[in-house]
């Protein structure tokens, strides 16, 4: 039975709307952001209301937005708004803040029908603009090779190129660029030597203080090549006037299904929201650095700076719905500004899940990134930065290793993929390709129950985790020494062709069998006869997260060991270690004060007296100890690669 409601306005008491709740249907209006909205079970039965004075102000389906006056109007309000508005002294500082910034080699300079490469020079610095958008599948590049900056190339570009003749992607931002009166346009194709790796490399140095120092970003998120182009949209961005007339008011009623791309696309949301940018690795710094951007997707056009965020489909936006990368509290750094934080667990979430075509340039697209946080550290930048191992930052004097070295693949996601080639150490998230995730943020709500693995026979009965800890982990693992070997010797952000981290902490020994469904883990007696009685007991499967598929592999010295691999075949009882990380409390709820330990499942090298990481293992004493357990037998010094 349907059931009748109406909403009454309160700064119009005299309007009402009527709906009907039933089936699932619900209906929220803000009379004052002029937005009714309503939700149904289905993502495509969900649509938004919007009542507007003026009448509908989007583009309509394949409308380009170089054309439109209404999408200039709302790029150029918010930028003026961000050059000149108070609450933007953030962006202001930040683009206006010059030191020992690396500048560009190359800018294209815009005219109203052609672009011609030039030579940076300070007359350019605080006038151009920079482009983020994806260059294409492998087989589309191929089959349709894009224009790029070579040594061939130059020349013609050098002496000036109709806007016409450009990948229709460039085109269309050297347009908007000139419509919005911006002199200058950085695009990595035609400012970079493409067939010059020695300029490849020393120009991507430089990606944090291109996009960061740019009057704006421009993002072409709905493009998914450099010909594709992103001034097209879909016809739901114009909307669709009702015919239901309001009384007492000229505004119009106007529906459109609810958006969920860009800065609208939250955790909770399907991955159909994501646009083609969204998962390209590249440009997730492009985006985080950019100190204001314009995100052009295919249902709404978006601005987004340090001070302000906006989008043309008028959707309520909520700061909750997303990850920050930049927290909002503002610490003093050695120049003595306050500046937003790069918060690193975002990244680490983020860019994770994003694809290259390339596997070894993932370090070089998260260096601009490494190279920002460097910078906002308060302690000593050299220090620091020469502990920065593939996408972790670990000092020898900061008692928080744990925090760095516990992460693992996002709970409820396959096993990630094993790179062929190397492209970090195998401690650092950075060496697989899967959603990660740090382990502190399951601390507080993992709980197992039923975990008696079902495989093991000579086990004991296993008991329930529980909850962990409300306070600070004691962290057992000590770091010795951490290295990694970049490519470039001047570049210790870029790729690395070797890393190592020698830790003390306690390790213990623990089996591994490589079932059909997945490995699982197991203290045996009978491997190891020398464990204390309370470690003797099943982990199973669900306790310990593996990184990748595993398989079993000879060593140079006959032993059989446990290694990552591309596609896991089942294998027998093969022995590995854990190398305990961590020591938590349980939560205030749990009816037990034993600890819980955490930490890292290892093989062994195949040669040489090294580990390398599979995974991540949560494990607790059985049966409880009486007395305060003591791990430092155990504690010994080892080397993971």
């Amino acid at each position: 039975m349907a059931e009748w409601k109406e909403f009454h306005s309160i700064t119009r008491p005299w309007m009402r709307l009527a709906f009907e709740r039933g089936r699932g249907l619900g209906l929220c209006m803000a009379w004052c952001g002029v937005i009714v909205q309503i939700d149904g079970s289905h993502s495509a039965n969900r649509h938004s209301l919007h009542l507007s004075p003026k009448g509908p102000h989007f583009v309509s389906a394949g409308h380009e937005a170089g054309l439109c006056a209404a999408v200039l109007s709302f790029i150029q309000g918010q930028l003026t708004a961000c050059q000149s508005g108070p609450q933007h002294e953030t962006c202001r500082e930040t683009l206006e803040l010059a030191t020992c910034v690396q500048w560009p080699q190359r800018m294209l300079r815009i005219a109203p029908k052609s672009v011609t490469l030039e030579d940076f020079n300070s007359d350019m610095i605080g006038k151009f603009a920079a482009l983020s958008y994806c260059w294409g599948s492998a087989s589309e590049l191929e089959t349709n090779p894009p224009l790029r900056l070579t040594s061939s190339t130059s020349r013609t570009l050098r002496a000036g190129m109709q806007v016409q003749h450009l990948p229709l992607t460039i085109s269309q931002a050297a347009k908007l660029c000139n419509s919005l009166r911006i002199r200058y346009l950085w695009v990595d194709a035609l400012c970079i030597m493409q067939d010059n790796r020695q300029d490849w490399e020393m120009e991507a140095k430089k990606m944090a203080a291109i996009y960061s120092k740019a009057i704006i970003t421009i993002i072409a998120a709905s493009s998914t090549s450099c010909h594709s182009g992103f001034m097209e949209f879909d016809a739901h961005l114009g909307g669709h006037e009702l015919d239901s007339p309001l009384p007492y008011t000229t505004g119009k009623l106007i529906s459109r299904p609810r958006n969920y791309s860009g800065f609208h696309n939250d955790s909770n949301s399907s991955a159909s929201g994501q646009d083609p940018i969204d998962r390209r690795g590249w440009t997730l710094q492009e985006e985080v650095l950019s100190t204001r951007y314009v995100k052009f997707t295919r249902k709404d056009i978006q601005w987004e700076c340090r001070g302000s965020t906006q989008c043309m489909c008028r959707q309520r936006y909520s700061p909750k719905s997303r990850p920050a990368f930049w927290s909002s509290k503002q610490e003093s750094t050695r120049g003595g500004h306050g500046e937003f934080q790069l918060d690193w667990d975002v990244v680490m979430k983020r860019f994770n899940t994003r694809s290259f075509s390339i596997d070894t340039d993932k370090l070089l697209a998260l260096s601009g990134l490494a190279r920002r946080k460097a910078q906002k550290l308060t302690i000593d930048n050299a220090i620091y930065g020469s502990c920065y191992v593939g996408g972790l930052w670990i000092s020898t004097t900061k008692a928080d290793i744990g925090d760095q070295l516990l992460w693992l693949r996002t709970i409820g996601t396959g096993f990630g993929d094993y790179y062929k080639d190397y492209v970090a150490p195998s401690f650092s998230w950075t060496s697989i390709s899967a959603p990660v995730t740090p382990c502190k943020e399951y601390h507080d709500h993992l709980s197992w129950t039923s975990m008696r693995p079902q495989h093991c026979k000579e086990v004991y009965d296993w008991q329930a985790v529980g909850y962990l800890g409300e306070g600070s982990p004691m962290h057992l693992c000590h770091v010795l020494d951490v290295r990694a070997d970049p490519v470039s010797a001047s570049d210790i952000f870029g790729m690395v062709s070797n890393g190592f981290l020698v830790v003390r902490t306690p390790v213990v020994p623990c089996v591994v069998r490589g079932y059909s469904s997945g490995p699982w883990v197991t203290f045996k007696a009978a491997i190891a006869s020398n464990l204390p009685s309370f470690m003797v007991f099943g982990i199973g499967g669900d306790c310990a997260s593996f990184d990748c598929h595993v398989s079993r592999v000879r060593r140079n010295n006959g032993e059989a060991t446990v290694r990552r691999c591309e596609h896991m075949i089942p294998f027998e009882d093969t022995a590995c270690s854990i190398a305990i990380i961590s020591q938590y409390d349980r939560g205030s709820t749990s009816q037990r004060s034993d600890p819980v330990w955490v930490g890292l499942l290892l093989g062994r090298e195949i040669q040489g007296d090294g580990y390398q990481r599979l995974g991540i293992v949560y494990f607790e004493s059985h049966p409880r100890p009486t007395e305060k357990v003591d791990l430092s037998v155990w504690t010994e010094t080892i080397t993971i690669y």
